[in-house]
């Protein structure tokens, strides 16, 4: 047991100075970005084809998009905080007006680290509703989705949006 001390001693002495921080292995410490899984996992659910918007952006609106099949949707967006990112993400979002789910969409996509945000990020997720454009126009609707990363976490994220149909705007 004497040994062991000196031993221990030694070894500190013998180790790199402060200066050289290349012997710190900083995958292994507790740092934690939205883009690396960890204990406080958050989904925000906003809107946008091409990039996040948060649902608050230009008066809660989200576009009505008239489809070339005879249907009508909106783009939903997910951002993830401290979610797996390694495989897809499987979803369930709907969209409820009056209390009554009207939209949803049941897929798998895979994430992409928004480096910028630090956060995980599926971008234009196209929820068709069961509605007539003069149904939703100007409506409030609840947009909600029910996330499962890879490591099967489930993580519920909720928002308010207004449909805006451009052509009932005129």
């Amino acid at each position: 047991m004497r040994w062991l001390l000196p031993a221990l001693w030694l070894a500190a002495c013998a180790g790199p100075d402060d200066t050289d921080r290349d012997w710190i292995d900083e995958t292994d410490g507790p740092m934690v970005s939205g883009c690396v899984e960890g204990p406080d996992a958050y989904v925000e659910v906003g809107k946008g084809e091409d990039d996040f918007l948060a649902s608050d952006v230009d008066n809660r609106h989200s576009v009505l998009i008239h489809g070339l099949q005879g249907g009508f949707h909106t783009f939903v967006s997910l951002r993830g905080h401290h979610l797996d990112l390694e495989g897809p993400w499987y979803m369930v979002i709907e969209g409820l007006l009056d209390d009554e789910i009207r939209a949803v969409a049941r897929l798998d996509r895979e994430p992409h680290c928004n480096e910028d945000v630090g956060a995980g990020e599926i971008i234009g997720t196209w929820l068709i509703w069961r509605a007539f454009p003069t149904e939703l126009h100007e409506q409030d609707v609840t947009i909600r989705a029910v996330v499962v990363d890879g490591d099967r976490r489930v993580i519920l994220g909720q928002t308010e949006q207004v449909i805006w149909d451009p052509e009932l705007a005129e």
